[in-house]
């Protein structure tokens, strides 16, 4: 560790900062929950003892600076730089980090330039996991499940999910949150399908708003839910 410069930390709590004040403000969460947050936000800032004691190294003797990195510029960044191209366009895509679902950017060098970030709660991966849990399966991780089974269906061809998913354009999305019941905390593994009209809360609570009748093909809904992200 005496030779190492720099250690780098996918996450970077001062990111986005403003988007997820406005969204807590907005979402009135429990007191506790802003203060577990706020706690989860310092060790993050902070893990040089951390690093120090995995490493059998005194607090002091940690010459490493530790840097934190926006989630997305980290995944990108990490990409990049190896892969030997002195100019690239850039997207990164998954279900939530530092409060961004998606970032797309300029490589140019030795630099990488954002030109434009999804926030949360608009995410491809919070729309996947939804639909996964609808069809019941629902673990956080399963999501594999509903790409496998896709290939054993036909995509919808009315445009059923457009109403669901919104594409923008300059390739930028929205979800349609009539449907998708938000968490107070930000987080892709709790995040439910509900119908218009049903309140977020009630949906979270039952684990997964049930459909009003059982879905009549579910490999085609799988398929179109592949389609529709792809």
């Amino acid at each position: 560790m005496q030779d190492v410069d720099y250690i780098t930390l996918n996450r970077n709590p001062r990111a986005n900062l403003l988007k997820k004040i406005l969204f807590t403000l907005h979402r009135r969460p429990n007191p506790s929950l802003i203060r577990n947050r706020l706690a989860n936000m310092r060790k993050i800032s902070n893990l040089a003892a951390d690093f120090a004691e995995a490493f059998g190294q005194a607090g002091a003797n940690l010459k490493s600076k530790l840097v934190n990195v926006e989630h997305h510029l980290a995944h990108v960044a990490s990409s990049f730089y190896v892969s030997g191209f002195d100019e690239a366009t850039l997207v990164s895509v998954d279900g939530l980090g530092d409060f961004c679902s998606m970032m797309v950017a300029r490589g140019r060098g030795n630099r990488v330039e954002p030109l434009y970030r999804i926030s949360y709660p608009h995410s491809l991966g919070i729309f996947y996991t939804a639909f996964t849990q609808l069809l019941g399966f629902m673990n956080y991780g399963d999501e594999y499940k509903i790409m496998g089974l896709a290939g054993f269906g036909s995509p919808q061809t009315n445009g059923s999910l457009d109403d669901v998913l919104r594409l923008i354009d300059g390739g930028r999305f929205k979800l349609n949150l009539d449907y998708v019941a938000i968490p107070p905390q930000p987080s892709v593994a709790c995040t439910r399908i509900k119908w218009p009209g049903t309140s977020a809360r009630a949906a979270i609570a039952a684990k997964s708003a049930p459909p009003r009748k059982p879905w009549p093909h579910p490999f085609r809904l799988c398929m179109s839910v592949r389609c529709s992200t792809s």
